[in-house]
């Protein structure tokens, strides 16, 4: 495994926020995946900065074009209960 494999996947949480799909509301929640620590940082950032999601979880993964499934490690929330309130006390973000 080198860094180049290395992903981080940020899951964006909104339970603010709804829509109606088939005729019932459901939450809306967005991601994205990144190469890079600090573009998946910035992305979550300002997210919470600009009202986007109230909420978010990121972890990390390496990617495996010839894996069944990969494992997302290293998952940490902001803006739950009991979460750290600010964003750079997550470890990932140290």
């Amino acid at each position: 495994m080198s860094d180049k494999d290395l992903r981080y996947i940020v899951f964006l949480l909104n339970p603010d926020t709804q829509q109606y799909l088939s005729g019932r509301r459901v939450d809306t929640h967005d991601g994205e995946i990144f190469c890079s620590l600090k573009e998946a940082k910035k992305y979550a950032i300002k997210s919470i900065d600009e009202h986007y999601c109230t909420r978010f979880a990121i972890g990390v993964f390496v990617i495996d074009q010839l894996a069944e499934c990969m494992i997302i490690t290293s998952i940490e929330t902001f803006g739950f209960r009991n979460d750290k309130k600010i964003v750079n006390q997550l470890e990932l973000f140290k």
